[in-house]
């Protein structure tokens, strides 16, 4: 019975011993998988660090190549602060302009040579926010590539069209081009163009660190290349994230100067139109002001447009709907072949303050 009682004790605690391996396992299994790094994951916990944060940077750098040989047509870099919580949501680096939500309206703060301008900010800016840049991305399907030991790096696709309507803010900067048209939304098809997304994480901190997109396909279905100018062959957009924290003082802004024509015209009675045939001034109040004119053509056909400048002055051209149509140079002047409407005429100062005279005339 001794003998019976120490087999069956010897048993009973081999048997134990099993249970708890196979519950140390299944421990590890588990806490394995909770630790498991996907994109969605750290991607949603990045964005609400920060969130969190009072203000944040994003570094937007946009190449674009059409030549060939690979030379690089245009670049661009910008860098934005934007904060939480304040009717202030940005603050542009380069330029030194405030962004600021009046009464839903959304307003631009120029730094003059002495004082501040307010003046009507882009209208494409209806969507930015002090979030609007952290994207809304829901990606299932990736590859993960986390052989630097210092970053997860994550490439998928996103349908253009999809995220465009989930982030329209960032249309701004996929537009940021020259000597280009854009289609008309009837002429183009996004249902099988991608962005190709690449996003990469700080392995330690699992903060955002970039995501950049590819955008050469998009580019090339809504544009019309002015004539001789090829195809984009690379149209890369990067937003580099990080911690801002900087302050910046914003009680300057209780004081400023009112820009004579509002930088961009948003509604019909902010709109100051030129007649054809007859000058009309205007004058460039501080370095880089810009002021948008209409002028409303009854008769489709070729127009004329002139500025009394020995120096070249850049032009953007929309239509009444914001449709962005073309940029050019006035060295003074430029012929535009334009169907019946109005249109919005903004131009860009290259430093030359002062009073300058502009003339529309049709040619034919």
């Amino acid at each position: 019975m001794m003998l019976m009682n120490s087999r069956t004790c010897k048993k009973f605690f081999f048997i134990l011993l099993l249970i708890i391996y196979s519950l140390f396992i299944v421990g590890c299994t588990d806490s394995s998988d909770s630790d498991e790094i996907t994109f969605q994951n750290l991607f949603d916990d990045a964005l609400d660090e920060l969130k969190n944060q009072s203000s944040y940077n994003i570094v937007v750098q946009m190449s674009r190549d059409r030549r060939e040989y690979g030379s690089n047509y245009s670049f661009l870099e910008s860098e934005y602060t934007f904060f939480n919580n304040s009717s202030i949501f940005a603050y542009d680096e380069k330029l030194e302009n405030f962004y600021e939500h009046i009464d839903d309206t959304n307003y631009m703060y120029y730094q003059g040579d002495t004082e501040y301008f307010q003046t009507l900010a882009y209208t494409t800016m209806d969507d930015w926010t002090s979030i609007g840049f952290l994207p809304v991305l829901q990606v299932d399907q990736y590859t993960l590539d986390d052989s630097n030991d210092q970053v997860y790096q994550f490439n998928f696709s996103v349908n253009a069209g999809v995220f465009l309507e989930d982030n329209p803010c960032y249309l701004f900067f996929l537009l940021t081009l020259d000597y280009s048209t854009l289609k008309d939304e009837v002429d183009y098809d996004l249902s099988d163009i991608n962005f190709d997304v690449t996003a990469c994480f700080d392995q330690s901190t699992r903060a955002i660190l970039s995501i950049s997109f590819d955008t050469v396909a998009y580019l090339n279905e809504v544009l019309i290349p002015n004539e001789g100018f090829n195809p984009y062959l690379n149209a890369l957009v990067l937003f580099k994230y990080e911690y801002n924290p900087t302050t910046y003082d914003t009680n300057v802004l209780d004081t400023y100067g009112l820009d004579d024509y509002p930088n961009y015209a948003s509604i019909e009675a902010d709109r100051t139109f030129i007649e054809l045939n007859i000058p009309k001034s205007i004058n460039f109040e501080y370095d880089r002001d810009s002021d948008v004119l209409s002028f409303n053509v009854t008769q489709s056909g070729t127009y004329h447009i002139e500025i009394n400048s020995e120096y070249s002055l850049g032009l953007h051209l929309h239509d009444v709907d914001h449709q962005f149509i073309g940029y050019y140079n006035l060295e003074p002047g430029y012929e535009l072949v334009l169907d019946a409407g109005i249109y919005d005429l903004t131009f860009f100062n290259r430093a030359r303050i002062g009073i300058f005279e502009i003339l529309i005339t049709q040619v034919e």
